[in-house]
């Protein structure tokens, strides 16, 4: 696992999607999403304030092709669209909340945000990737913070999930 700089990442194009998924001791959905990109590494989202790495994709990670929960809103013939749309993005910044170092998100170069909830109550459905485009924003990303300008935690880095 290496580094990743903010000039490696700003630009990239994510060329492949892949997951876990698993049901933790705790009776929790911990779903990981893992991001490739067109520069030759692969990426779990940031936490604030921690140093980002690339990571290795697992051998059991299945690749994100079909779509489900967070497309729920969409009809069937628009999930390959959606999907297509993140690939032809460029990536533009990635922002995260101080108070929240688990939430992040990748902006893309025509406004739309990508996230991924890791963890959630089983059976809500609410683990996994989810993607916005520019017009269904509701929140705004004002409050976050360049996760590159982010000052990184002085403490040894803990097991997030």
């Amino acid at each position: 696992m290496t580094a990743i700089l903010k000039s490696e990442i700003t630009g990239a194009r994510i060329v492949e999607i892949s997951y876990t998924y698993k049901i933790t001791d705790t009776g929790l959905d911990e779903c990981l999403m893992y991001f490739t990109v067109d520069r030759g590494f692969s990426f779990l989202m940031p936490f604030v304030g921690s140093q980002w790495e690339t990571s290795e994709v697992p051998d059991d990670a299945k690749p994100f092709v079909r779509p489900s929960g967070w497309f729920g809103r969409f009809r069937k013939n628009q999930e390959r669209a959606i999907l297509d749309q993140i690939r032809m993005g460029r990536i533009s910044g990635v922002f995260g909340d101080i108070d929240h170092p688990d939430d992040t998100v990748i902006v893309l170069d025509d406004g739309s945000h990508i996230s991924n909830t890791m963890v959630a109550p089983h059976g809500t459905g609410s683990a996994g990737i989810y993607y916005l485009r520019r017009s269904e924003q509701t929140a705004s990303i004002d409050h976050m913070k360049d996760i590159f300008e982010v000052p990184l935690d002085p403490t040894p880095s803990q097991t997030r999930c």
